[in-house]
């Protein structure tokens, strides 16, 4: 009898040395697959492996389109005398200085900086260069089709900052910036409700993040790119304006187009939502550019794009406890003062409330 239970007690020894050796090493597996996890997924952000260069393709086409169009528009309005240079000229002047001050904000300079300066020259002058060619090409038409795309944008070159037009179009940019970045993060907020797998993270500018020159020359960086897509997209309007040869049909082109590429696309901010959900919400976001464009101009449009980055470039967060929260608040705090700006300009010296005929 005494036999038997040695016999038991050492079984039962062996079978719970066993099993807790076999749930250590399960445990252990879980903990490495998912370090392992969380390395690949830092290996990704860090190197950007996960971005297939096909993902592209409607960018470059849209490059490619833009620039053999801008190019055969642009000689020609040259050859036939039209085009306004001069406005060509100073809106690169003042992309090279938002450029130059970008570089000279956010760069960490050496001695030896001729390869930053390099690089800084190679991409400012590339910038302004299409600038110039997208204007002189796009501006002659625009001007006589639709005329009032380009009446604040004209005078806000000309250094008139306080024309209520201006102040009205920077409103209808800002409005239509924040209701796009809205629904984007709502798109990818309802993909999950519904049980599909949740979206990739929103493309986060983390340079911004490294301080306030970082910052603040990210912004100015982010502002010539902001113009840089409002002049693409109006000219883009007008190339499919020449092929379509219908204001309607060639906007609901451009609504396609912004759909499946910039927003919805592979490499866009409803990437990785459910197609049901993504592709009438996309539709909207393309729909408020188009509004934009067409109702405020090439103002109005660069806003839109501008506030778009700045909020979707920034981590935005109701935890004022993160590290990151305070870049998101600002971003907030710039779009709230430009949209201030532009109401307060709209005015046009006008008080807030009228209080003419309260007493009769």
């Amino acid at each position: 009898m005494s036999k038997l239970l040695r016999l038991t007690t050492i079984v039962a020894l062996v079978l719970s040395m066993t099993f807790q050796v076999t749930a250590q090493t399960s445990a252990e597996n879980a903990l490495i697959a998912k370090a392992k996890g969380i390395h690949d997924h830092v290996i990704k952000l860090d190197t950007h492996n996960d971005i297939d260069p096909r993902n592209f393709a409607a960018i470059v086409f849209l490059l490619g389109v833009l620039g053999a169009g801008g190019l055969y528009f642009a000689r020609r309005n040259l050859r036939l005398g039209r085009g306004d240079r001069r406005g060509a000229t100073r809106l690169m002047l003042v992309v090279l200085g938002a450029q130059a001050a970008a570089w000279i904000v956010a760069g960490h300079h050496v001695v030896a900086v001729g390869s930053g300066l390099s690089a800084f020259g190679g991409l400012a002058l590339t910038m302004a260069g299409l600038l110039w060619v997208f204007y002189i090409a796009a501006e002659p038409f625009v001007r006589r089709r639709w005329p009032r795309m380009l009446v604040s944008w004209t005078r806000l070159l000309s250094g008139d900052w306080r024309d209520p037009l201006v102040g009205r179009d920077v409103l209808i940019g800002c409005a239509a910036g924040v209701s796009v970045d809205c629904l984007t993060r709502f798109g990818r907020l309802a993909s999950s409700w519904f049980g599909y797998p949740e979206a990739s993270a929103i493309p986060t500018n983390w340079t911004a993040f490294a301080g306030i020159g970082s910052f603040i020359g990210e912004l100015l960086g982010q502002s010539s790119i902001a113009v840089l897509a409002g002049l693409g997209l109006l000219l883009f309007l007008f190339l499919l304006r020449v092929v379509l040869r219908h204001d309607w049909v060639a906007g609901a082109a451009l609504i396609l187009f912004l759909d499946m590429g910039p927003i919805r696309g592979s490499v866009g901010h409803l990437s990785g939502v459910a197609f049901w959900i993504g592709t009438p919400l996309g539709l909207m976001c393309g729909g408020l550019a188009l509004f934009a464009l067409m109702r405020g101009g090439l103002v109005a449009m660069t806003l839109t794009w501008g506030v778009i980055q700045i909020l979707n470039g920034s981590q935005i967060t109701l935890r004022t406890s993160a590290w990151y929260a305070g870049i998101g608040y600002a971003a907030i705090g710039i779009v709230v003062a430009i949209s201030v700006y532009g109401f307060l300009v709209s005015l046009g010296g006008r008080p807030l409330l009228a209080t003419t005929g309260i007493d009769d």
